[in-house]
C-alpha cells in the first residue's frame, strides 16, 4: 500500500510538472515575442504550479515577472510621453520620460527630454528680433530716398507748399502702411518658426542653456524636476507584514468560543508582498504564494486553494494596515473578516 501512494503522489506531481512546463514554454515565446502582458500572466500562472526541484527554479521566473512588469512601464510612460510632446506639453512630457528612464535604458530618452528643455526655453522675442533685423534694413533705404530728393530740389526750382493737412495726411498713410507690412512679415516669420517638424537631435555634450529675457528684464531660471507623487497602497504594501489581530463585526477572534480557537494559528501568519503582484504566506504549515490585486483602496488575493477574496484597505501607511475582506459563511451568505497587521 506504501507502494501504492508512492507511486501516485509520483504521478500527480508528473501531472503538475508538465502544467508548470507548458506554461513556462508559452511563456518564454510570448517574451521573445515582446508580448510582455500575455507572458507575464503565465508566468504568474506557473508559480501555481511551482514544486521543488523544478526547473527553472522560483527565482528565475520571479525575475522574468520583473522584466515584464518593467518593460509594460516604460512602453506605458514613453508612448505618454510622445503623446503629450506631441500636444507641446512640455514640461508633462519631461516628468512621463522621467519616470520611463527609471524602468527602461534608452539612449533616446535623453534627447527627448533634452528636446523638450529647448522647447520650453525658447525665446518668445524670436519673431521681433527678425522683424527689428527687417526695419534696421529697411531704414537705409529710407535715407538713400531721401539723399535723391534732396539732389533732384536742388536742380529745380520748388513747387508752390500743398496745404499742411495734406502733407500730414500722406506721411501717416505711409506710415500705416510699413507698419502693416512689417507686422504682416513679423507673424510669417513667427509661423514659420514655430511649425518646423520635430527631429530628435543626435546626443551631444552640449552646454547649459542661456539665460532668457521676459518682459525686458533679464535674469536666468533653472528648470526645476516636477516633484514625484506621493507613494500609493500599491507601493506601500511592499515588504513583510505580521498578522496581529482578525475581528468580525469588531469582535477580536481572541473573544470568540471555542470553536474558533483553531483559527488562533492565524496569528502566527506573515505576508510578503513583491512588486511584481505576487505575495508569499507563510506560517507553521510552509508557504504558499499568492497573486493580488489593488486598485486605490480596492484588494484582490487570488490563491490556488482559497480561490479570490476581494477586499477594502482602510489603514495603510509604514508601521500598520488593516484590510476588511467579505468573507462566505457556509450558508449562502458573507460577513466581514479585518485583519490587522504590523510591518515587520
Amino acid at each position: 500500500k506504501i507502494l501504492e501512494e508512492l507511486a501516485q503522489k509520483d504521478a500527480e506531481r508528473e501531472d503538475i510538472q508538465q502544467q508548470f512546463q507548458q506554461r513556462i514554454r508559452r511563456a518564454e515565446a510570448l517574451f521573445s515575442a515582446k508580448k510582455l502582458e500575455e507572458a507575464r500572466e503565465l508566468y504568474r500562472e506557473s508559480l501555481h504550479y511551482y514544486m521543488e526541484g523544478f526547473a527553472p527554479n522560483y527565482e528565475y521566473i520571479e525575475q522574468q515577472i520583473n522584466f515584464c512588469s518593467n518593460g509594460i512601464t516604460f512602453l506605458q510612460h514613453f508612448q505618454n510621453g510622445e503623446e503629450a510632446m506631441k500636444q507641446g506639453n512640455y514640461r508633462l512630457a519631461i516628468q512621463y520620460f522621467n519616470e520611463a528612464a527609471k524602468t527602461g535604458d534608452d539612449p533616446k530618452i535623453e534627447d527627448l527630454i533634452r528636446v523638450c528643455r529647448q522647447r520650453l526655453a525658447r525665446k518668445p522675442e524670436g519673431a521681433s528680433s527678425s522683424t527689428s533685423a527687417l526695419i534696421e534694413e529697411f531704414e537705409p533705404q529710407q535715407r538713400s530716398m531721401a539723399g535723391s530728393t534732396t539732389t533732384l530740389r536742388d536742380r529745380v526750382p520748388p513747387p508752390p507748399p500743398p496745404p499742411q493737412k495734406r502733407k500730414w495726411g500722406r506721411w501717416v498713410a505711409a506710415l500705416v502702411a510699413v507698419i502693416v507690412v512689417l507686422i504682416g512679415i513679423a507673424v510669417i516669420q513667427s509661423e514659420m518658426g514655430y511649425e518646423e517638424d520635430y527631429s530628435p537631435p543626435a546626443y551631444t555634450n552640449e552646454p547649459a542653456e542661456p539665460s532668457y529675457e521676459e518682459d525686458g528684464s533679464s535674469y536666468s531660471e533653472e528648470y526645476a524636476e516636477p516633484e514625484p507623487a506621493p507613494p500609493g497602497n500599491a507601493e506601500l504594501i511592499l515588504g513583510s507584514w505580521r498578522v496581529t489581530d482578525l475581528r468580525s463585526n469588531g469582535v477580536s477572534i481572541r473573544q470568540m468560543g471555542i470553536e474558533y480557537q483553531q483559527s488562533l494559528d492565524l496569528l502566527s501568519y506573515t505576508f510578503t508582498f513583491y512588486n511584481n503582484g505576487t505575495a508569499e504566506l507563510a506560517s507553521t504549515m510552509g508557504a504558499e504564494y499568492q497573486n493580488y490585486y489593488i486598485s486605490g483602496n480596492a484588494i484582490t488575493m487570488a490563491s490556488p486553494y482559497w480561490g479570490n477574496s476581494n477586499g477594502a484597505i482602510e489603514q495603510l501607511d509604514n508601521r500598520n494596515m488593516r484590510i476588511t475582506f467579505i468573507m462566505p459563511d457556509g450558508y449562502g451568505g458573507t460577513y466581514p473578516m479585518t485583519i490587522y497587521f504590523q510591518r515587520i
